[in-house]
């Protein structure tokens, strides 16, 4: 819906599919994070396995504190076809407005953070190898596999006689 309905003509409609990719990013920064933590996975760089689990629970708690806020202002702009008011009034930083530093802040923790944590993901594990094998042989040697087929059920005659007979 984000790229199907234009924002300046159908604002609810274009923010509804917006709030479901919002949706979809957490979920999966989420099960990134459950995954680190659950596997007790750790880098020596963050002080082994425990500090890494710490570092992991605060961004995912950060992750959720930031994406409420993200959220609720979606689902307002979803509902009413304007920002939430508390969006609009000014931060203190600089000509910035709540709502924008709110995205800033929520695009750090769903666009960068992960894009960083994939990177040292991809240097410190082992990578996934596929292998691709052909049954043996030999295993087929002795069964229906290897018989002749044959042409007609009342002839019992090779398949290939059966067409040479027929041209």
């Amino acid at each position: 819906m984000i790229f199907v309905c234009i924002a300046y003509e159908a604002v609810q409609q274009h923010t509804a599919g917006f709030l479901c990719l919002q949706v979809a990013l957490i979920l999966v920064a989420t099960q990134n994070t459950l995954y680190i933590i659950c596997s007790g996975q750790g880098y020596d760089f963050l002080g082994g396995t425990k500090n890494t689990a710490r570092v992991a629970m605060t961004y995912l708690v950060l992750l959720l504190i930031i994406s409420s806020f993200k959220i609720t202002a979606t689902i307002y702009v979803v509902g009413h076809a304007v920002g939430a008011p508390w969006t609009l009034k000014a931060s203190g930083i600089g000509d910035l407005v709540v709502g924008r530093v709110v995205d800033l802040i929520w695009m750090v923790f769903n666009a960068g953070i992960p894009l960083l944590v994939a990177y040292i993901r991809a240097k410190n594990e082992a990578p996934l190898e596929i292998v691709i094998t052909c049954p043996n042989w030999d295993d087929y040697v002795d069964s229906d596999e290897t018989a002749p087929l044959a042409g007609g059920a009342a002839s019992h005659t090779k398949y290939e006689t059966y067409v040479q007979e027929a041209i």
